[in-house]
């Protein structure tokens, strides 16, 4: 499974988290994005994004599930 997430920016915060249940053989995936401020300076620009790069590259990823 995929690691726990989490970053931030100034801006923003992102979280994920991954697990298996085994006793329902599920995989279960939260994910939080918190948008601390609408309003973004253009000089900051740059480093918001980079974090929203971030988070596309992490919501991107696949699993695979392989059968015993």
């Amino acid at each position: 499974l995929p690691a726990v997430k989490d970053t931030k920016c100034d801006y923003a915060t992102y979280s994920t988290k991954y697990w298996f249940d085994e006793k329902e053989r599920a995989i279960y995936c939260t994910g939080k994005l918190v948008l601390q401020q609408n309003k973004i300076p253009a000089a900051k620009y740059a480093s918001v994004k980079a974090f929203f790069d971030d988070v596309i590259m992490d919501s991107n990823q696949k699993l695979v599930i392989k059968k015993n």
